[in-house]
């Protein structure tokens, strides 16, 4: 009997592993049409998981836990914050809550769809809170420094080159992997550097503290997690008062 008589193309596959097929096709074709669910992650009302997603929860208290608590630690009121890569919104709506409404923060997020879940979590999570975390807040669509990891497209993202950005008291970073390059050419100095390093895409903790302490700062340590390509670790960076 033929492959066509038995029913099956002559280009089909084994299906071998038919969950890890199925979520392919779920991640590549079917999920980013699918809405997001919004839930509550470490005290911030954002939408992070897709309607679907097997892995989804809606509420995680201690969800990016280190990143937040150097965040909340480094920022005084009335700072100015400036924030590269937004992600799901936690740590702007954090900055934005530490800062206070004499502060202000600039946030730059690449991904279209992303500015969106951001600007809606300042807005959700300000209303539950009581404050116009949005009035303190510009969030931006722009990529600052390299692309290597950028989630989703990129559509419409304005390029900000790291030695154009502006003067802050407080600089936090969570870019997947363009962490060196900007800090290789940052021409600001801010009084504190939060960094959330990512080894497996090509900014590991030690050359981050490198790059740090070349210039002049004074540097701590949190651990966040370690897997084979290394540790993931919250590195604050913090300027002496006398250099």
């Amino acid at each position: 009997m033929t492959d066509t008589e038995r029913g099956r193309g002559a280009y089909d596959l084994p299906l071998e592993r038919p969950l890890d097929l199925l979520r392919e096709v779920y991640d590549g074709t079917i999920r980013r049409r699918l809405p997001r669910v919004l839930g509550v992650y470490n005290g911030v009302v954002t939408r992070r998981y897709y309607l679907l997603d097997l892995t989804q929860s809606t509420n995680e208290p201690a969800y990016k836990q280190a990143l937040v608590e150097g965040v909340r630690e480094a920022i005084d009121p009335g700072d100015a914050v400036v924030e590269i890569g937004a992600g799901f919104g936690v740590c702007t709506v954090w900055a934005a809550r530490e800062a206070g409404a004499e502060g202000r923060v600039l946030s730059f997020e690449a991904n279209a769809e992303q500015t969106r879940v951001v600007r809606e979590a300042l807005e959700l999570t300000g209303q539950v809170a009581g404050e116009d975390l949005l009035d303190r807040v510009d969030v931006q669509q722009a990529l600052v420094g390299s692309d290597l990891e950028t989630y989703g497209s990129m559509a419409g993202a304005a390029r900000v080159e790291p030695a154009a950005l502006p003067d802050c008291d407080v600089l936090t970073m969570d870019c997947e992997g363009a962490e060196l390059d900007v800090l290789r050419e940052l021409s600001v100095e801010p009084r504190t550097i939060v960094v959330e390093t990512h080894p497996t895409h090509g900014a590991p903790t030690d050359a981050v503290v490198e790059v740090l302490s070349s210039k002049g700062y004074a540097i701590e340590t949190t651990p966040v997690t370690t897997k084979e390509g290394g540790s993931k670790d919250v590195v604050t960076a913090t300027k002496s008062s006398d250099t």
